[in-house]
């Protein structure tokens, strides 16, 4: 019994050292890493209010019929995997539209919410992850028989791509961008 006392022992102090000094490297890189890669302050709620600047104008369209002056960024589809630029989605919302108007359906509001889960850093991108909640409020010209519900609920996970680059002073400012901590944020891209 001693003798197996004695050798576990001396296995533990041969061991213990390069067992401890292993441990300490490997926390070192941890928290280095993490300290290197951590996100501004406040960034999850600016990205946030972009995005939701963004939806609400894409709403909007449905609603005026305008086209927004800072435009839309382009619409990857994830289930059909089918992209859309800006300026499609533009002409297909106004398409839309007309084709509700004509059959006597107007948007008459469109309340939008959207709710940030979480942002990745991906390949010099960020992600912000998030899920709208929109509710679309109709009227009719004409009473229908049977009747049609006049609103409209639905819920759509989005993953906001943004480009990061260095605060440019000079340049002008882009639609969708967040300034913070001397980098710009910049929605580039929609995926549902």
């Amino acid at each position: 019994m001693y003798q197996i006392s004695v050798n576990i022992q001396a296995i533990a102090r041969r061991f213990a050292l390069p067992f401890i000094i292993l441990a300490a490297a490997l926390l070192f890189v941890e928290f280095s890493h993490s300290e290197r890669n951590r996100l501004p302050a406040g960034l999850q709620d600016a990205l946030t209010d972009q995005a939701l600047a963004f939806l609400r104008n894409e709403y909007s369209i449905l609603i005026t019929g305008v086209s927004p002056v800072e435009g839309l960024v382009s619409r990857l589809s994830g289930m059909s995997r089918l992209e859309m630029s800006g300026e499609d989605r533009i002409v297909a919302l106004q398409k839309g539209r007309e084709n509700s108007l004509q059959h006597g359906k107007h948007y008459s509001s469109i309340d939008v919410d959207l709710t940030s889960v979480s942002i990745e850093k991906r390949d010099g991108i960020l992600v912000l992850h998030a899920v709208e909640n929109v509710v679309e409020h109709f009227t009719f010209d004409q009473p229908i028989s049977p009747a049609v519900p006049d609103i409209y609920e639905e819920s759509t996970h989005h993953d906001f791509l943004f480009s990061v680059s260095s605060l440019s002073v000079s340049a002008p400012g882009k639609p969708y961008t967040a300034r913070i901590s001397g980098l710009e944020y910049t929605l580039t891209k929609d995926i549902t």
